[in-house]
């Protein structure tokens, strides 16, 4: 092995370390994967997701609450996430989405955030056809759980959750681990020297 190759060999592990930092995921996905709670689907970049539910119909390729009832949902990811983006549909002005376990970063469409914890209701008057997306950034979790409900008319309620997307997986090899990948591809270069220089 020349040295070139030797040194070819190092960068490759080098930026294999380094740039397998995240996994996105280009898919928006809907819940036609969904039919109870404990349900789950892979993505694209090889993340598996499971929607654990609690008081949650299916309503076309989404899910919603039960009507009048708060529906809560936990998605768990295999591996830890750093984005995520739900999309919302049949939103109220009275209808919001509370109790996260980690607040969103923002919020579009005709959603906007209220309070804290954050409460997301609709801006705009359209009657039961208000959609928004909630987004997740710079986050470092396996989980992410939130509650559909109304609050001013409890027993009134039916919010559609129509698809996620945006996810990012950190990835298996941290960035990191460039640092750990160096000194072997250092040390495996040395040995091969004194093989060489040996024989």
């Amino acid at each position: 092995m020349t040295i070139t190759r030797s040194v070819k060999l190092i960068t490759a592990l080098i930026a294999a370390g380094c740039l397998a930092g995240t996994q996105a995921s280009a898919a928006t996905v809907d819940f036609t994967f969904w039919n109870a709670s404990g349900d789950s689907v892979v993505l694209d970049n090889g993340l598996e997701v499971t929607l654990e539910t609690e008081r949650v119909q299916r309503f076309g390729t989404g899910v919603r609450d039960l009507v009048g009832q708060e529906g809560v949902f936990t998605f768990s990811f295999s591996q830890s996430i750093t984005d995520f983006t739900i999309n919302l549909g049949r939103v109220r002005n009275d209808e919001t989405v509370f109790n996260f376990n980690i607040a969103p970063s923002s919020v579009t469409g005709d959603l906007v955030s209220e309070g804290a914890p954050i409460s997301l209701v609709s801006t705009d008057d359209l009657g039961d056809f208000n959609t928004g997306s909630i987004v997740w950034s710079n986050i470092a979790t396996n989980v992410l759980s939130f509650t559909f409900g109304n609050v001013t008319t409890p027993n009134n309620s039916a919010i559609a959750l129509l698809s996620f997307d945006g996810v990012i997986a950190q990835s298996a090899i941290p960035v990191p681990a460039g640092v750990v990948l160096f000194p072997a591809g250092l040390a495996a270069f040395a040995a091969f020297k004194r093989k060489q220089k040996a024989s």
